[in-house]
């Protein structure tokens, strides 16, 4: 790995100005210290006159090298996020690449050093707002030195920040970006707000969640979210809300003046049709008293109930209160988290007898089988998992799962059967070829059971090829004709084996689907094409017609002599 500034880049986000003073600064060694904190860089660079700034840049992993995502710096620039000093940084990294990735971390160096040498560059250390966390972590301190918090001045530079993220991000793409494209800086600020809410920093945190939270909602709609991505981002926002008000003991005055907020923002969301910020709702109206909640407003307590009830039972656990822990998950009906409960702090029997009374899903029981298996207890994992699927009309990842346990432990009679109900789920090319190896000669007799309908409701690539390998060539070309998506490399066992098989089929669909991109003019696609135009020479060559192929092929040249890249493809078959 290496740090890159990609400079042309750097050059059209910093502009020319900023870029050229920059360098300047960089060649003149301006950037005065410089520390990797994976992925940031951290540094202390002088201004113009006497001021030393702090400015950190994140960078992100594109093949092997770092590159820039993200500067931050506390100049007073502010002409976008990439000011004079931020160039910098990024050039002399780019120029000390290999000595800067190899820098022993910050708590190795400072546990190496005499008393002597630490007091001495103590100060200067604590000044770089970067490295402060890392110091006193070093320290084995989980305090910051107490100073008063400007909430409103935390708040509009996480905005800023958040805006910086969002305009690069979109700057970068010529269309929508995708959302995914500004999860990774924004998900490190919401886990620098749930350190905060560790160490007591409770107002800071408020701020930084607000910030986040409200910018977020607020360009959304600017993003491609085609894939619904966005709820698992929410989630972590809403649980790093529900430590702060349940860990960082935000008093309840506060946390009414944010109700208001908080419903606008939930109303937002639903807009997406995402629900992750309903529990900061159902906390805020009922705190953890939830028993009336369950039994009054169901959806109410399906869409933010059972997160808080969980919330408010990992705060207890972790507390150390056992027993309020264990009667609390018991009243509100968390019987998953109560069995897991139960594994955690080894009381084996009674979380097995629990879960075998109380959880009736194969979806419920897959975590606890998981726990099971983890703490060592295979054989009673197996024992539990097979009564859950015995009782449970559904299906999941929880037979798969228990078919690998029963192959750990050679359970041999068992296998078979867990692999046929899991195979209603995921019928796979893997799948196919454990069940055809266990049923033995009792394949024959199997074989219609697991094999119908398999072409209408799994066609792509593992079902294209399971139907390949059971010689269903009608059902293959089928999958074709409707257009169905396969891999290049399943397209090419296809095309192969039909060349034996249906010479003249393949003659006519692939000389038709090579003609079509050919015509499209797009040579992009034309290596496509000379692959199907190859699977037809092999067809002909198949019948014995070389000299049908050698005038198919003169044709081809004639009609599209003008597409220069196209010519040399055709000819080399």
């Amino acid at each position: 790995m290496k740090i890159e500034a990609a400079r042309d880049r750097l050059l059209n986000l910093a502009g020319k100005a900023a870029y050229l003073r920059g360098q300047e600064y960089a060649e003149d060694s301006y950037v005065q210290s410089l520390i990797w904190d994976e992925p940031t860089l951290v540094a202390k660079v002088k201004g113009s006159g006497r001021a030393m700034y702090d400015t950190t840049v994140q960078l992100v992993v594109e093949g092997d090298c770092w590159r820039p995502l993200v500067p931050e710096c506390s100049c007073p620039y502010d002409d976008g996020p990439w000011c004079k000093h931020a160039v910098a940084v990024m050039l002399v990294a780019e120029g000390n690449s290999a000595d800067i990735l190899a820098q022993v971390p910050l708590q190795e160096r400072i546990a190496g050093m005499s008393l002597q040498d630490f007091t001495r560059i103590l100060p200067k250390l604590m000044e770089i707002e970067g490295v402060r966390r890392v110091l006193l972590e070093a320290l084995g301190s989980t305090q910051r030195p107490e100073t008063p918090v400007d909430s409103d001045k935390v708040e509009h530079e996480t905005r800023r920040k958040v805006q910086q993220i969002v305009r690069q991000a979109i700057g970068q793409w010529e269309e929508y970006a995708p959302i995914s494209s500004i999860f990774a800086p924004l998900e490190r600020i919401v886990d620098d707000a749930r350190d905060l809410v560790d160490e007591g920093q409770v107002e800071k945190a408020t701020a930084i969640l607000t910030a986040v939270t409200d910018e977020f909602l607020q360009v959304w709609e600017e993003f491609d979210d085609e894939n619904a991505e966005s709820g698992g981002f929410l989630d972590l926002v809403a649980d790093t809300w529900l430590a702060l008000f349940i860990e960082g003991g935000v008093d309840r005055s506060k946390q009414a003046e944010l109700l208001n907020q908080v419903w606008e923002w939930d109303q937002t969301a639903r807009g997406y049709d995402v629900t992750a910020l309903t529990p900061l709702i159902v906390w805020l109206q009922y705190g953890y008293e939830l028993e009336g909640l369950r039994s009054e407003n169901e959806v109410l307590w399906q869409e933010g109930g059972e997160t808080v009830a969980v919330a408010w039972s990992d705060h207890l656990s972790h507390s150390g209160e056992d027993a309020a822990c264990l009667d609390y998950s018991e009243r509100l009906g968390l019987d998953v988290f109560h069995a897991l409960y139960l594994i955690r702090t080894n009381r084996i029997p009674e979380a097995i007898a629990y879960a075998e009374k109380h959880i009736v899903s194969d979806q419920d029981g897959l975590p606890v089988v998981l726990a099971l298996k983890e703490v060592g207890e295979a054989a009673g994992a197996l024992d539990f998992g097979i009564k859950v699927l015995q009782r449970s009309p559904m299906t999941n990842n929880l037979a798969e799962k228990l078919a690998d346990i029963a192959e750990e432990l050679g359970e041999h009679d068992l296998l078979l059967p867990l692999h046929q109900r899991a195979w209603k789920k995921d019928p796979s090319f893997a799948r196919y070829q454990r069940i055809k190896e266990l049923s033995g000669e009792g394949w024959a007799q199997l074989a219609p059971t697991i094999l119908e309908g398999l072409g209408a409701r799994y066609g792509h690539d593992d079902g294209i090829r399971i139907l390949l390998a059971e010689g269903q060539i009608d059902a293959v070309i089928g999958s074709l004709q409707q257009g169905v998506w396969m891999s290049d490399e399943t397209l090419g066992q296809v095309a192969t084996a039909l060349v034996r098989s249906r010479p003249d089929w393949v003659i006519d669909y692939f000389s038709q689907r090579a003609e079509e991109v050919m015509n499209a003019a797009r040579s992009q696609d034309y290596v496509n094409a000379a692959k199907c135009l190859g699977w037809v020479r092999d067809a002909y060559r198949t019948l014995n017609r070389e000299d049908d192929w050698n005038a198919r092929k003169a044709e081809w040249l004639k009609d599209h002599r003008r597409k220069r890249s196209l010519l040399p493809l055709i000819e080399r078959l």
